[in-house]
């Protein structure tokens, strides 16, 4: 993931696998403050979005791929997990998770959120929850 300089277009700050390492970096979201990264190896980082320094980092206890969209709201970060693993939730200033919904029948897609700018939606498959409200940026 590399972050451009808004005046010209230069590289500004990456974030980059490590020696040894293969991952990919899924679409990035931001608040402005921070650029969240995720990786398919389900690690997902915070960076300070003027320098690119690393703020936190949270291991998930899943993998991710393409079709998992995050959802950043006023205070946290919504990640969808594979069916099997429900939503996560990230306190975006620590990094530290407080929440998770998932649920027990069976599914083959990943869990997609959503909100209407007063409520939070997660679901999967042919699945729709509402988890109630959750204020967005």
């Amino acid at each position: 993931m590399r972050a451009l300089r808004l005046e010209d277009g230069t590289p500004h700050w990456s974030v980059l696998p490590g020696p040894g390492e293969e991952w990919r970096a899924l679409p990035p979201v931001s608040d402005d403050f921070r650029v969240y990264v995720l990786r398919d190896d389900g690690l997902v980082t915070a960076h300070a979005a003027d320098t690119g320094e690393q703020v936190w980092r949270f291991q998930l206890p899943f993998r991710l791929d393409r079709r998992c969209r995050p959802l950043l709201t006023s205070t946290s970060l919504v990640v969808p997990g594979p069916a099997h693993a429900g939503v996560s939730f990230i306190e975006t200033t620590s990094g530290l998770p407080f929440n998770a919904f998932a649920d027990s029948g069976p599914g083959i897609d990943v869990w997609s959120v959503s909100s209407d700018g007063t409520r939070l939606f997660a679901g999967h498959d042919s699945v729709l929850y509402c988890l109630g409200a959750l204020p967005v940026p």
